[in-house]
């Protein structure tokens, strides 16, 4: 990729995620903390990786910054067909990021439901039987 692609590039994805392209020289305590988040998610991004594994990506975040995240996620798996591996303890963003939700209790996989399904998910602190 030649010099003028890549910063094309870089410029695609730093938009698509809704930060200003303006910003992208500004050090991080220049920036508000959902921009950090953001600049973060969009150096993971630009690498167009066959999967992206966002651990707690949202979960510190305004419920707008987090929608804004949500989108340039789905944006970038649509567009790529990357894989995206979402860990969180946050349901709602689960359920709106994801296809198929699994859920993890003391190390294990307690269950597996399709997306469509998690407001059926159990939510328990100990595993079932």
């Amino acid at each position: 990729m030649k010099r003028a692609e890549a910063d094309e590039h870089v410029d695609r994805v730093v938009d698509s995620l809704g930060l200003p392209v303006s910003y992208a020289d500004r050090k991080p305590h220049q920036v508000s903390g959902g921009q950090r988040q953001r600049f973060a998610l969009a150096r993971g991004l630009i690498i167009q990786p066959r999967i992206l594994i966002c651990d707690e990506v949202v979960s510190a975040l305004d419920v707008s910054v987090q929608g804004s995240i949500l989108n340039g996620l789905k944006r970038f798996c649509r567009g790529s067909a990357a894989g995206l591996a979402f860990v969180s303890h946050g349901i709602p963003a689960t359920a709106f990021i994801s296809d198929r939700i699994v859920v993890m209790l003391e190390g294990r996989s307690s269950s597996a439901v399709p997306q469509r399904r998690s407001s059926a998910m159990p939510v328990t602190s100990t595993p079932e039987a």
